[in-house]
């Protein structure tokens, strides 16, 4: 073989590399240059190309990833598995697992009130109310109550309900009224034997009697469902049913004397450490009245001033009077309205 001949059969340094088109002894870099220089792609066709790679790419991750999510995934079902295998040894070897189910908190309770039957259990500040649990109260009782979702329940005198559910009550005679505001609650729903109440809204009341069912809007809407018909009852509103089925819907003030009641049962403001602003929202938000000022100057000032103390047993009507002459202020209340205006 000569030394030509040596050269082009012999291995390239690093491994087998593209042939040298200018080298005339190749036969490939021959074959090469008899075919000419390719023609060049137009910005169309080079830009489908793209395109198709991509796709191609795209498509190819996104397969790498159902594979890695169901490898997850199988991973996850097996940890489970072994959970909950370990919960039930655990419940055969030592009893049952403890109650987990969404349950109501007494707040403030007054008068006589009690859970179960005509000789139930007197309910008290801390009580937990469960699914399936009956409350009742006496014509003196009243119970401010928190729902597994944060929903505010005030119970008035000679009521008698069942708490269905987390956000689920059936009341069978009374006054109840609920306000869901500040919460993130599941929709309340209120059976009746007159119908059904559901909540679109924040605040309203129920009052069940033996031959009508009442309901008052305060703030947002409820649903009152009756044999397959429902009534939208917005805020400022209320509608009356009676046991022929006949609807009446009326205008009502959402402030007065007929929501004391409510009112004296809202839960206490946690005044240390916050603004006045805050206290005024509430204030209006409990009571119902419109919070005005009477110079623009003290709104601004109402959202930097802070407080301090405790309002531990004080109704939201009377609130103002303690808590606005410590910040120089003073009000009136007149046409459903807390005007706030400069002590004097």
């Amino acid at each position: 073989m000569s030394q030509d001949d040596r050269d082009r059969h012999s291995p390239r340094p690093g491994g087998s590399s593209p042939p040298d088109a200018t080298d005339p002894r190749d036969p490939v870099a021959q074959l090469l240059r008899r075919a000419g220089p390719r023609a060049s792609l137009d910005a169309a066709r080079r830009e489908h190309a793209k395109r198709r790679v991509r796709e191609v790419w795209l498509a190819e991750v996104a397969r790498r990833q159902r594979r890695a999510r169901r490898g997850a995934g199988m991973a996850i079902a097996a940890s489970v598995l072994v959970a909950v295998v370990g919960a039930l040894m655990w419940r055969a070897s030592y009893g049952p697992d403890p109650d987990v189910s969404p349950r109501a908190r007494v707040e403030m309770a007054s008068g006589l009130a009690w859970v179960g039957g005509q000789q139930g259990q007197p309910l008290s500040r801390g009580a937990q109310i469960g699914p399936g649990d009956e409350v009742r109260t006496g014509p003196d009782g009243r119970l401010a109550m928190r729902l597994a979702g944060g929903e505010s329940l005030r119970v008035g005198g000679d009521t008698h309900f069942v708490l269905r559910a987390a956000a689920d009550l059936e009341l069978l005679s009374g006054l109840i009224y609920i306000d869901a505001g500040g919460a993130q609650p599941d929709i309340v729903r209120v059976e009746t034997p007159l119908g059904r109440i559901i909540d679109i809204g924040t605040q309203f009341e129920v009052r069940l009697s033996d031959d009508a069912l009442r309901v008052r809007v305060r703030e947002g809407a409820v649903r009152v469902e009756q044999d397959g018909r429902g009534t939208i009852v917005r805020d400022r509103s209320s509608v009356s049913v009676n046991r022929n089925g006949d609807v009446q819907t009326s205008d009502i003030a959402i402030y007065g004397a007929s929501w004391n009641w409510v009112v004296t049962l809202s839960p206490t403001f946690e005044l240390e450490g916050r603004r006045l602003s805050e206290f005024l929202v509430w204030v209006g938000r409990e009571t119902g009245l419109r919070v005005e000022f009477a110079e623009p100057e003290l709104a601004r000032a109402a959202g930097e001033i802070e407080l301090h103390g405790s309002l531990a047993g004080t109704s939201p009507i009377d609130a103002p009077a303690i808590v606005l002459p410590t910040c120089g202020l003073t009000h009136r209340i007149m046409e459903g309205k807390l005007l706030i205006e400069k002590g004097r």
